[in-house]
Order: C-alpha cells, then structure tokens, then sequence
C-alpha cells in the first residue's frame, strides 16, 4: 500500500521505470515570417533608402519586379528587393541557455544572382562603395558587432556565395549544427547579408529556427499495477435477520491496510455467494461469506484505485459498513 500525498491510497504494486528524456525549444521568433512583418526580427541599409528587405508572398518582387519561388511554406517569405547597388542586412539576436546538448541552425533561402557573375567576393567585405562585390553570407555574430562586420565580428560564417546557375532558384535547406559555436550559452546574432553592385542579387529566407536541445536527464516514472483478481466472483443478497436465534452483538478489533480499530457487530445483513459469471466455472462453490452491520469509526478522506474484470475505478471511501466472514450455507425449504 502507498499513501500519496494527496490522500490516494493505490492498493497496487508500484513499478519504478527510467527514462531518458530530451526536451527542445525554439529560439527564433518569427522565423516563417507568418505575422506579415518583421516581428523580432532587425533590418540594417547602407545604399539607397528605397532598397531594404521586405516582407512578400508573392512569386515577383513588387520594387524589381523579379521572378522567385515565393514563400517556401505559408503566407510569407522575407527578402531583399530594389534597384540599386547596396548591402542589406536581416538580422535577430537570440539568447542561448548555458549547458545546452545541442544547437541546431536551420533555414530555406535561395540567393537569384541576375548578373550570372557571382560569386563576387571583395575584401572590403558588405561595401557595394568600391569594387564589384556580388554575393549573399549567413553568419553569427558576436553581440555588440556591428551588422555589417565580417572581420572579428562574425564568430562563424555558414554561407558566403550565390546559387550558380539562372534564377529564379528554388529553396535550399539548411540544416547546421551551431553548438561549437554557442553551445556554452549567451547572447548572439543571426545575420542575413547580402551585397550587390553589378546587377540585381535578391536573397529570399523562410523557416529560420535555431533549436536547442537541453542533455538527456534520467526520469522516474512510476506506474501503478494492480495484482491479479483471482477466486470466484460474489453475489450478494440483502437479507432479514428472523432472529432465530437472536444475534449476540459484540465488539471486535479490525485491521487492515487501510485502517485499524474496534467496531461493534450489529447483526447479519447479507449473504455472498459465489457465481460464475458469464459462463465461468465456481470454483468454490461453498466459499460463502456471511456480512454483518458494524459501527466503526469514520476513516478520514482516503480515495482508493480498485480494478476487477468489469472495470478499474477509484472509489472515495467514507466509513466502514459491514464485515464479511468466510461462512457455509444452505437452503431452507
């Protein structure tokens, strides 16, 4: 028997099991851009103020007019539009728990170079001011950086290039394992950059997440078995005492698992036989059990899990009533 601490006693034996559980959670917010804008999200501009990214669900930039792909899933998709050369960035910080098992960076992006040139990567880096620079780079920063650092700044890069070939390009996947670089936890910045001076170069993003994983932690799960029900089942008939002879009340000392204590016995109230049921066999078929009316003391609010062939229940259980006693029997004609 086990008293919980809400007042259930489970009559039953208690089977401890270990698991190992791993729980994830999502760090992005806003990462399929399904609220319409930019929630959570920062934009950062260094060109002409009309060219930024933008929210879109639609497959032709409505400042370009370009060709894409459209949203990837959903409504939505962001991406950078406009005419002019520029750099352009998206960007989101987010925090990272320490001691974290796992941190997984994942995206859908396509990058349409419409110059057929790119990759063009100058040293200056996010700078359409000089020489030709043509590409797209997905990096995280270190928080404080400036959004268009790519020298101490970026504490990894994950894409520096264009998609090759005539757009509009369809969605890549990607899926990266980020822990080495955030896995001990803080603040960081996920950044979207793109930089053109040549021809138009749009890079279109959907589904960004950064999950992690916290270690595999042992639980205890403890469940509830009841024994087997073995024996016959009973059928119990109220019954007349006919006072033939007259009961002898008494007092007698109970004990069980639940309770203990004196109860006075009244008189008989009814019998129990045994009963196969539904076609089953008695087994003892003269295992009667004579119940009496007891006055015993109220138990205190004890609810109990019970199970049989017909059901399992869980019975709140009040003040002890009758006691039943192995008796024999036999009909009076």
């Amino acid at each position: 028997m086990r008293r919980c601490g809400n007042g259930t006693v489970l009559l039953a034996v208690a089977l401890a099991t270990v698991t190992r559980v791993t729980c994830a959670f999502e760090l992005i917010a806003n990462g399929g851009f399904e609220s319409g804008d930019f929630t959570g999200w920062n934009i950062a501009n260094a060109g002409a103020l009309q060219d930024t990214f933008i929210i879109d669900g639609s497959t032709s930039l409505p400042l370009s007019g370009n060709p894409t792909v459209g949203p990837a899933t959903g409504s939505y998709y962001a991406a950078n539009d406009g005419g002019n050369a520029g750099a352009h960035v998206l960007s989101q910080a987010f925090v990272v728990p320490p001691g974290m098992a796992s941190v997984t960076l994942s995206f859908d992006m396509f990058v349409n170079d419409f110059s057929g040139m790119g990759p063009i990567i100058d040293p200056s880096g996010l700078d359409a001011s000089g020489g030709p620079n043509q590409h797209a780079r997905v990096d995280i920063l270190a928080l404080g950086a400036d959004v268009f650092d790519t020298g101490t700044g970026v504490l990894a890069n994950y894409y520096l290039s264009v998609d090759p070939g005539a757009p509009p390009h369809a969605y890549k996947h990607y899926q990266l394992d980020v822990t080495p670089v955030v896995g001990a936890g803080g603040t960081f910045v996920l950044r979207f950059a793109e930089v053109d001076n040549v021809q138009y170069l749009n890079v279109g993003v959907d589904n960004v997440s950064i999950d992690v994983a916290t270690p595999t932690m042992p639980v205890t799960t403890t469940t509830t078995t009841l024994p087997p029900a073995t024996g016959d089942a009973y059928k119990c008939y109220a019954g007349k005492d006919l006072k033939t002879p007259t009961f002898a009340k008494q007092t007698a000392t109970l004990a069980d698992a639940l309770a203990s204590g004196s109860a006075k016995v009244v008189k008989p109230v009814a019998l129990c036989a045994p009963v196969g049921r539904d076609g089953a066999a008695i087994q003892n078929p003269d295992a009667y059990l004579c119940c009496y009316q007891i006055k015993a003391a109220k138990l205190s609010r004890v609810k109990v899990l019970v199970a049989s062939a017909l059901q399992k229940s869980q019975l709140q259980l009040a003040k002890p009533t009758q006691l039943c006693q192995p008796c024999t029997a036999s009909v009076l004609r």
